[in-house]
């Protein structure tokens, strides 16, 4: 991953990020970046290299002195889909339906 920026001014900058060796076919990379002003979110799921453009605004002389700070998740579908299930388990009680349909029944699941 590299970092540069793209204007003089120092008021646009381009994050290059090199994806390649996935473990499986169903692997993406998926990479939280932050600073203290801006956050942003992106996920591959083909190797090679990827180009993020970002405007600094205010976080230009937290740039300068700690760059961008980035969290790699490397998941495959199944995990994703076995996430999103488990998150939305936790959620789907409380849709009020009141034990009409028994996967809607609004109760916390006792795993929880």
């Amino acid at each position: 991953m590299e970092m540069k920026y793209l204007e003089s001014d120092k008021s646009q900058v381009r994050l290059t990020v090199n994806t390649m060796n996935p473990r499986n076919s169903t692997c993406n990379d998926f990479f939280l970046i932050a600073n203290t002003e801006m956050w942003h979110v992106e996920s591959f799921f083909f190797h090679g290299t990827h180009n993020l453009d970002f405007k600094v605004g205010n976080a230009q002389l937290d740039l300068e002195k700690n760059g961008l700070n980035t969290f790699l998740f490397c998941e495959d579908l199944q995990d994703e889909l076995l996430s999103v299930i488990t998150s939305a388990k936790a959620f789907i009680g409380g849709l009020g339906l009141h034990g009409k349909i028994p996967l809607f029944d609004p109760k916390v699941p006792e795993y929880m």
